[in-house]
């Protein structure tokens, strides 16, 4: 699955009891469509919450409003 969306706030770093650390945030991905036999069409908004393992440094990058790809 592959998401592209905005992120609402910047990233942050939480450290967990056993010395691990997790970057945390919150995507926008934005889907519009026009229903069947309609004129006007139809913005649907769904926010994914993420977590994210692999390096903590990578949330100096991750700012409010940067548009980012997911994959998982």
């Amino acid at each position: 699955m592959v998401l592209i969306g905005r992120l609402t706030k910047d990233a942050v770093v939480a450290q967990l009891k056993d010395e691990r650390k997790v970057i945390n945030f919150t995507l926008a991905v934005n889907d519009y469509y026009k229903p069947k036999n309609s004129d006007k069409g139809v913005t649907v908004t769904t926010y994914v919450s993420c977590g994210y393992w692999v390096s903590p440094a990578t949330a100096a990058l991750l700012k409010k409003g940067n548009l980012i790809e997911i994959t998982g």
